[in-house]
């Protein structure tokens, strides 16, 4: 009996083993081949890929179906040791840091200069990528898409073998889990939204006012999406002749003011230079004068030492006007 209790241990053991080495692959470091890409890449790959993160965000049969597309390219580059838990979740984790870059610029009101890629703070692009390292590569996919109504269990992931890139994250992982466990009587039964869908919420707000406002004369109704649609918007051929013109001056009132404050930033500019060059050219005038009456001070000093009367230093360096 104790023989089949130590061999019962010394298999347990063995497989916690085999489960504690696959807490050490990161998914940034496991490609087969030297120039071989990594789980991580291959999944960003597949994102990246047009129509594959709509059949993920349905939900249901078409995120199974997603989760054995992304097992399949990970197989096709020699990456074979991915399950299907660990795949979802580290979807789930993408998205999660996605929008926690997307709160923040939101938050500081610098989501469209982000987006146009305009010089913003070192600060809070240190902070965008410390949440979400890869924004550059989702944000031009994920921002098509409607995250709002998600309860947090939705995109909060727990912690899997195959879903921590290391072990200061996996330990962060268990500690949030354990103190989310100890928090669930406390919560309310009511449905509440995460700051991530407040924010989904106001950015599909604005969209909407605006689809609205230039379509009254359309026909075609672009109500709000669900949670699990694109958003539509209306192409430029769909748009009001009334839009466009309202579009064409606003671009035009643009460009005018950006002119007028070029100009007068050129005029500005100028009269500054011209004001710099006058105060020069007096510095150096009385610059000039100072050094002159130095020398003609030393220089009667000099005679003075010399007992030549004061009559004849006057008449030959008189002293300088004050």
């Amino acid at each position: 009996m104790k023989q089949k209790r130590s061999a019962n241990d010394a298999a347990g053991k063995a497989s916690t083993g085999k489960y504690k080495c696959n807490t050490c692959i990161p998914w940034d470091a496991d490609n087969a081949t030297p120039n071989g890409l990594s789980s991580l890449r291959v999944l960003l790959q597949w994102i990246c890929t047009p129509g594959n993160f709509a059949g993920w965000h349905k939900g249901g049969k078409s995120r199974s179906d997603a989760v054995k597309s992304i097992l399949a390219s990970m197989e096709e580059h020699g990456i074979s040791h991915r399950t299907t838990r660990g795949v979802s979740q580290k979807m789930a984790k993408i998205v999660q840091q996605y929008l926690a870059a997307l709160e923040i610029l939101v938050d500081k009101d610098l989501l469209s200069a982000y987006v146009g890629r305009e010089d913003i703070d070192e600060r809070v692009e240190a902070k965008i990528r410390h949440h979400c390292p890869h924004y550059h590569i989702l944000a031009p996919v994920l921002n098509n898409f409607s995250f709002c109504g998600k309860t947090p269990k939705e995109w909060t992931a727990g912690n899997d073998s195959e879903d921590t890139d290391d072990a200061d994250e996996q330990q962060e992982t268990r500690a949030t889990k354990r103190k989310g466990n100890t928090s669930v009587g406390q919560r309310s039964s009511k449905r509440r939204c995460t700051p991530h869908s407040v924010v989904e919420e106001q950015l599909l707000d604005n969209s909407e006012e605006i689809q609205t406002s230039g379509d009254q004369d359309n026909d075609t109704d672009y109500s709000m999406a669900e949670c699990t649609d694109l958003v539509p918007v209306p192409s430029r051929d769909e748009q009001s002749p009334e839009f466009r013109c309202k579009a064409e001056e606003c671009k035009l009132q643009y460009v005018q003011k950006l002119t007028h404050r070029l100009l007068v930033h050129e005029r500005e500019k100028h009269e500054c230079g011209l004001k710099a060059e006058q105060y020069r050219v007096e510095l150096e005038k009385r610059r000039g004068e100072m050094l002159l009456k130095v020398d003609t001070m030393l220089s009667r000093q000099v005679l003075k030492d010399r007992r030549v009367p004061k009559a004849e230093i006057d008449q030959v360096l008189p002293l300088p006007e004050p």
